[in-house]
């Protein structure tokens, strides 16, 4: 489920929310939404290292540790 910005309603100067299926969402204005699942494997994230990864790589941690140790020389 994407969640896109447009949506979010300010409830005062620094947070705001969305609801979706009688679900009250909250975040910081201007925070970064991370993605549900991983653009390469469709994968959930569902650690924190799967979070972590993605923001820092744009991958779950798995497929960070694959696309990192491909193409690489065996010595």
């Amino acid at each position: 489920m994407l969640i896109k910005n447009e949506k979010w309603n300010k409830i005062d100067e620094n947070n705001e929310s969305i609801v979706i299926n009688d679900i009250t969402f909250s975040r910081p204005i201007n925070s970064k939404t991370v993605s549900i699942d991983c653009p390469e494997c469709k994968v959930l994230l569902c650690t924190i290292e799967d979070c972590e990864s993605y923001k820092k790589f744009g991958l779950c941690e798995e497929c960070s540790y694959s696309k990192s140790f491909t193409n690489k020389d065996d010595n």
